[in-house]
């Protein structure tokens, strides 16, 4: 019943291991809170477990996942990565319905849980429909599906479409680009900050900060600065890049960030620039700088990335 969520899924956890019937229907009974924000991010062990009692959980898991907020249902499209559930009916129709989520992050995961990224044929069949002129929803999901492809050749493929007319193909394109992780495209992108568009600037800015490498900097810079950059959301996606990548070398962009008239980009370069209390997440040691929680990938954002 904590707020604190760290301390629910400890909780969560020591329930699922006293396996007794009223341990796990605490853990279902809790699952339907309905309040979104004390829905718990379930404990990957809760999936995996093989004990008799535990065989009725999915289902009713499932079911209650579908109903509730986007954590839950991000958790869902996640937690099957290892195949258990491949051959469930039920978890099958749970995967179907989420890969058409309005979520950006569920829909990747429901789309990586349908398939498998690892066989040649699958980017066969996803290069047809997006190098083709297939319906625009059709053409966006492909393109999505690809940002978990191990194929070599995704980068290329999706490089061209930088150029495409549709904004809205540009931008899955940058999503996906910066989900697959190159560093490499960095001197290959840099045209897109012009992009008339300030979605697709903006999706540039998400790419760097998957990539979260100093390379980035200087992009970031002319998208953070208001001088260069008039919408407010590009520029916020730019800080969040500049704070993720970390380090001494993002400080003079931030420092300029204090000055920027949206009062939301100045208080996050102010937390930012506070000195660091605690171990700094997301492998970046020796960081001078504080990283709020709220601008890393938890995918659902967090995220696995």
């Amino acid at each position: 019943s904590l707020r604190d969520q760290g301390t629910r899924i400890y909780a969560f956890e020591a329930l699922i291991e006293l396996r007794t019937e009223p341990a796990i229907q605490a853990v279902v009974t809790a699952c339907t809170d309905p309040d979104p924000q004390q829905q718990p991010l379930m404990p990957y062990s809760l999936y995996t477990n093989t004990d008799p009692l535990m065989k009725p959980l999915p289902t009713t898991l499932i079911d209650l996942a579908m109903a509730s907020g986007q954590q839950m249902r991000l958790l869902l499209a996640k937690f099957d990565d290892h195949g258990r559930w491949k051959s469930d009916p039920h978890y099958i129709r749970a995967i179907s319905t989420l890969s058409q989520d309005n979520d950006y992050w569920v829909r990747i995961f429901a789309h990586r849980a349908a398939i498998n990224p690892s066989d040649p044929s699958w980017f066969h069949n996803l290069s047809i429909p997006i190098s083709s002129r297939s319906p625009l929803d059709k053409r966006i999901q492909a393109i999505e599906m690809l940002s978990y492809s191990e194929d070599r050749r995704a980068v290329a493929l999706l490089l061209p479409l930088l150029n495409e007319h549709d904004a809205a193909i540009r931008t899955a394109a940058l999503r996906s680009l910066g989900v697959l992780g190159d560093p490499t495209i960095i001197p290959l992108v840099e045209h897109v900050a012009s992009d008339a568009d300030p979605a697709v600037r903006s999706a540039l800015a998400q790419a760097f900060y998957h990539l979260a490498t100093e390379a980035a900097i200087p992009l970031l810079e002319k998208l953070c600065h208001p001088e260069r950059e008039s919408n407010v959301d590009v520029r916020q996606a730019a800080l969040r890049a500049l704070i993720e990548i970390g380090g001494s070398a993002v400080r003079p962009a931030l420092n300029e960030a204090l000055l920027d008239p949206d009062i939301s980009i100045r208080e996050d370069a102010e937390e930012a620039l506070q000195p660091q209390t605690d171990t700094p997440p997301d492998g970046h040691p020796g960081s001078e700088m504080k990283y709020p929680a709220e601008l890393r990938v938890g995918v659902g954002g967090g995220s696995e990335g």
